[in-house]
């Protein structure tokens, strides 16, 4: 299909709103850093190891022959340490490419973003890691300086800094964060930041932990993030109205796992395809009609049979 010249925000629009699949590949925890934060710090070891190269390709072909796909998200570990993620990036056709990374890797996403085009529009999400700013703050300021000029030239790019706000540290890198909230709109229009809050004690309510990590911020950047947490998923991108929400099994949401077995939901007891993309014999469309379901699933995490009855296809 041959598209017409948008404007660079006119695109992702386009995507989201023809669009409905959202498709999430999960590469393995593999890192170059080691964060006091880490989600994932707790996985088994076999989810410390690389995709291999056919492995990768058939990844990539399957995701290629979805329809309506709107982006492909690259989650980890760390996509600079998955040793084929930019053969994946240059050939994964005609959606958002979402690169969820921690930056530290300059080369890398100097190299990715050549891949963005018109077709192929790129998100550079990359988390704010305040134990390595305070380790040298000057470098590492000067390493999102870096960032912003790497991706600031290519139209079809856009880089979000995501905000770790922990009722522990905040205070500590809050003149980090402030520097974010009073810059975004000034360095580029495809610059932007989102937020989130560090997991340490799930006892905690989101609105305790956000109360307390926004309290230490200056007034006026407070008034800044909470007009921008009334946004659609806490960014300053409107994502697509898909993303984790209930729908038939492996249909608008696809979460492609290590071994190639796909899962819909993100909890304790999540659905996993019975087969793996990776076998010759594998097909999605028997696998979006084989359920297990714990009955367990939360409202924003998936398919449940306490949303939406009896699954009938």
């Amino acid at each position: 299909m041959k598209f017409v010249k948008l404007p660079k925000k006119f695109h992702i629009i386009y995507h989201g709103r023809f669009r409905n699949k959202v498709v999430e590949w999960y590469f393995g925890n593999i890192c170059n850093l080691d964060c006091s934060y880490c989600l994932n710090a707790y996985t088994r070891n076999d989810y410390y190891r690389n995709m291999t190269f056919e492995e990768t390709k058939k990844t990539v072909e399957f995701i290629n022959t979805l329809k309506g796909v709107y982006q492909t998200i690259f989650i980890g570990g760390e996509p600079s340490c998955f040793e084929h993620c930019l053969y994946a990036v240059e050939h994964i056709q005609d959606c958002r490419v979402n690169l969820m990374t921690n930056g530290m890797n300059e080369k890398f996403i100097q190299n990715a973003v050549k891949f963005a085009t018109q077709d192929k529009p790129m998100l550079i999400c990359c988390s704010m890691h305040y134990e390595y700013y305070m380790q040298d703050k000057q470098k590492y300021m000067n390493h999102l300086h870096n960032l912003i000029d790497i991706c600031k030239d290519n139209p079809f790019v856009e880089l979000e800094f995501l905000m770790l706000l922990d009722k522990d540290m905040t205070q500590q890198y809050k003149e980090l964060i402030e520097w974010i909230v009073r810059n975004a709109k000034g360095f580029n229009k495809n610059f932007g930041y989102s937020v989130s809050y560090v997991r340490r004690d799930n006892s905690i309510e989101e609105a305790v932990k956000n109360y307390v990590s926004m309290s230490v911020l200056d007034s006026d950047v407070r008034d800044i993030v909470r007009e921008n947490l009334k946004e659609h998923r806490m960014s300053f991108i409107q994502e697509n109205s898909h993303y984790h929400k209930q729908c038939p099994c492996f249909q608008n949401y696809i979460n492609i796992r290590l071994d190639g077995r796909l899962k819909h939901a993100d909890c304790a007891h999540p659905i996993y395809s019975k087969k793996s993309i990776f076998d010759d014999d594998f097909n999605l469309e028997e696998e979006q009609h084989y359920i297990e379901c714990c009955e367990k699933h939360t409202e924003n995490n998936g398919t449940c049979r306490n949303v939406l009855g009896k699954f009938k296809w």
